[in-house]
């Protein structure tokens, strides 16, 4: 006769233990019903369950959600810096309150989206998508009013303070610096007659690109571009330095003949200008860049979401 331990684990007990049988060792044996007794060979214990699989990594819709919360802080700033500045116009008030709504409704979901790890949709796009019977549709228009609206709000204000449209004109005078000058909104240059050649030559083709970017007499919406270039000049730093940047490098390779500068040390010349000047310190351009980047990347995730999840 044989002894045989089979071991078990009883997992609702959490009790382990052994059922011990007696197998017949020949003609004549007998044998006797299986007992249960504490365990005299080898337990394996068998769990319940497997520990559960770690769950996907939440990377990349954390850090879409910090891109979105940036976006719409910028949205937010926007729009109550426009509401401020067009109060009297009722108009301007009510488009800038409207952005800087939408602006913090996106913050709200960026930040939710960066706490919780999971994909979270702001309130404007679940109500269109409510409206129209489509998530898709409520997403891509939610994208298109945070980059409209920022930018429209600065083209309300600009229509809410636009002067009278003059013709483009260039007036030389003696009462500027030399190497100095002006250009106002519609594109009029006001240019120092004074110091030498490569001054006059430098400030002309300075002033030239200012007035080739401002709008002028009978241009279509002259009243809207013109208040919108003044807004982005005079609130953002990145605005103000890539127009400065701009016109001092049109004028230093432009001249570099008169001055026998290199193309590249002409170049350099004009992109240090706007912060060797002070028109506008590193940081802040640094910091709005990386603003503007994080709303056109989530912008583009947010659409390419939607389109993935309609498919």
């Amino acid at each position: 006769m044989e002894n045989i331990s089979l071991s078990a684990y009883a997992p609702m007990l959490n009790i382990p233990g052994t059922f011990d049988t007696e197998l017949s060792g020949g003609p004549g044996g007998n044998t006797p019903p299986p007992i249960y007794s504490q365990p005299t060979q080898t337990t394996v214990n068998i769990p319940l369950m497997a520990e559960p699989a770690s769950s996907p990594s939440s990377f990349w819709p954390r850090f879409w959600g910090a891109a979105k919360a940036t976006g719409g802080a910028i949205e937010t700033a926007a729009g109550v810096g426009v509401g401020l500045v067009t109060a009297w116009t009722g108009i301007g008030a009510l488009a800038g309150g409207a952005v800087a709504l939408h602006g913090a409704d996106t913050v709200t979901a960026g930040l939710r989206q960066l706490i919780s790890g999971q994909e979270t949709k702001t309130l404007t796009s679940q109500g269109i998508g409510a409206l129209t019977g489509s998530d898709t549709t409520g997403e891509i228009v939610d994208a298109g009013i945070g980059l409209i609206g920022t930018a429209g709000v600065g083209a309300a204000a600009g229509f809410a303070r636009a002067e009278q449209i003059a013709e483009k004109t260039i007036t030389w005078t003696r009462s500027l610096p030399a190497g100095s000058g002006y250009t106002d909104t519609f594109g009029s240059m006001v240019l120092s007659k004074l110091g030498s050649a490569v001054d006059r030559a430098q400030v002309l083709l300075h002033e030239q690109m200012h007035s080739f970017l401002s709008p002028g007499l009978g241009d279509t919406f002259a009243g809207i571009r013109a208040g919108l270039s003044r807004f982005l000049y005079s609130q953002s730093s990145l605005a103000r330095y890539t127009e400065e940047a701009l016109a001092e490098s049109a004028a230093q390779l432009g001249t570099r003949t008169m001055t026998n500068s290199s193309a590249i040390l002409a170049l350099k010349t004009g992109l240090e200008f706007p912060i060797v000047q002070g028109y506008v310190t590193a940081p802040r351009v640094l910091t709005e860049a990386t603003g503007v980047g994080a709303k056109l990347a989530s912008t583009e995730n947010q659409v390419e979401n939607a389109v993935r999840d309609n498919l």
